[in-house]
């Protein structure tokens, strides 16, 4: 409510906007388009069909079924609408074998995958190798939270999201770990916490790799954080948006927008993030 309040202060018609960022296949379209980085789209699956973009070509999606060809070679696949990481999978098609986040499967469990829903499938990011550290499953993303105070970008929150126990999601809601990052110095927080109900559970390090998160650097953070605020100057409609930003060799990679951020993620790791929020709103 207190951030409804605030949006319609911005703009009164800010629910027509927020297709823009909420779709996942506009969204990477429309950023890709404005020059800002992001993953390369190859292809749109819906309605029983397969499409490229850049080529302009168009299949059934009953091409899956054929052994022969791959169409996808190595990508991620999101639903256009998911939230929370719900539906995320790693697809590779090699040799004639199909693999779901590294598990064989067949062509047919894929086909009727992707016609139960829509999809964006996207080129997989190779994030920076301290990142990949962290845990190497899953491309580990700062979540940065920007927002309009008058003509002007400024950020208000940050975490970074680490995957645990081989998940291709770094997502808190699917088992993922979350730190805060400090946005003075670009260093994680001592603590990193699970979601509750994954038992809510409080680790100093992340339990696979043993990384020790207290002042753990985070390369490209001020370069993530000046873009962002770059960025959401072109959803000018769009009072706040919580970014999921990939760091790579060359750095930063915006995997992707959202206008209905989590605020629980920051309420775990700010003791005063409601007075803040408050504020804010």
């Amino acid at each position: 409510k207190l951030l409804n309040k605030k949006k319609k202060q911005l703009s009164k018609d800010y629910k027509l906007y927020d297709i823009v960022i909420h779709d996942k296949f506009i969204a990477a379209q429309y950023i890709e388009a404005l020059g800002f980085p992001t993953p390369k789209t190859i292809a749109m699956v819906a309605n029983n069909s397969i499409s490229f973009p850049k080529s302009g070509e168009q299949l059934p999606l009953s091409s899956l079924m054929n052994e022969k060809r791959n169409l996808f070679s190595d990508c991620i696949c999101k639903p256009v609408g998911d939230q929370g990481g719900e539906g995320v999978f790693h697809l590779q098609m090699m040799d004639g074998s199909t693999l779901l986040n590294n598990e064989k499967i067949l062509r047919k469990y894929l086909y009727k995958l992707f016609a139960n829903g829509q999809f964006i499938v996207q080129e997989r990011v190779l994030q920076h190798k301290k990142m990949a550290a962290l845990n190497p499953h899953s491309v580990n993303t700062i979540r940065l939270v920007t927002y309009w105070d008058h003509d002007e970008i400024k950020i208000f929150a940050a975490a970074v999201r680490i995957g645990t126990k081989g998940n291709v999601a770094d997502n808190w809601h699917t088992g993922g770990i979350i730190v805060r990052l400090d946005i003075d110095t670009g260093r994680l927080g001592k603590k990193g916490f699970t979601h509750p109900q994954f038992d809510g559970k409080i680790f100093e390090k992340q339990p696979e790799t043993n990384i020790v998160f207290n002042n753990y650097e985070i390369p490209y953070f001020k370069n993530a954080f000046d873009l962002a605020k770059r960025i959401h100057k072109y959803f000018y409609n769009t009072y706040t948006i919580g970014w999921d930003i990939a760091i790579t060799p060359r750095g930063s990679v915006f995997i992707e927008g959202n206008q209905q951020w989590d605020p629980y993620v920051h309420i775990v790791l700010e003791d005063n993030f409601m007075d803040k929020f408050k504020k804010l709103a």
